[in-house]
Formats: structure tokens, sequence, C-alpha cells
């Protein structure tokens, strides 16, 4: 079971991973970026749900929650560039942005 569950989870997270690397080659500037993250996440969370309903269908225990937790884990925490670059890419062409942001998420302190 070890030995499917890496070989699993290394070809899963190149493949979400792909997805994430799409937006250097369809948009040019940065700040579209905040327009295509939505549409990453709508398309991550389907390809997940996928994953849940193959992967039950194989492994029937509790453990296929485990797998489909580390794919979660491991493919979000090893993009690349990371979600933090690409943001700071996107406040560093636009400062007003940060502005907004500081807005959105903690309008007492303006």
């Amino acid at each position: 079971m070890e030995e499917f569950s890496n070989y699993y989870l290394r070809s899963k997270k190149t493949l979400f991973s792909k997805e994430w690397k799409t937006f250097k080659k369809d948009n040019s500037k940065e700040p579209n970026f905040l327009q295509w993250l939505p549409n990453f996440y709508e398309d991550f969370i389907q390809k997940m749900n996928e994953e849940h309903l193959w992967i039950s269908q194989i492994i029937t225990d509790n453990s296929r929650l485990t797998l489909l937790t580390s794919l979660l884990q491991q493919t979000l925490s090893t993009l690349d560039p990371s979600f933090y670059i690409r943001l700071k890419a996107v406040f560093d062409f636009d400062e007003e942005l940060v502005s907004f942001f500081i807005y959105i998420f903690f309008p007492q302190k303006c």
C-alpha cells in the first residue's frame, strides 16, 4: 500500500502543479493573477472531488482520507512559484491593491 501511495501522490501532485504553472503561460500581466486564482481553486476542488470518488473505489478504509489529505497538503505546499511569491508580485505591481486588501480584511484599522 505504501508503494501505491507514494506513486499516486507523485503522479497526481505533478498534474495539479501543471495547472498552477499555466498562469505563467496564459497571462503575461501579474495583476490578472487575482482574476485567474478563483478559477484555479475551482478546478482544483473539482479535481480533488474526482480524486475522492476514484480513490474511494480502490481504497475502502479510512486510509483514503489520509491519502487525499496528503495529496492536498503536498500539492499546495510545493506550488512553484509559491502562492506568496505570486501575490507579492501582484502587490509589487500595484501598491493600491495593498490598501484595498487591508481595507477588506481589516476595515476597523482604516
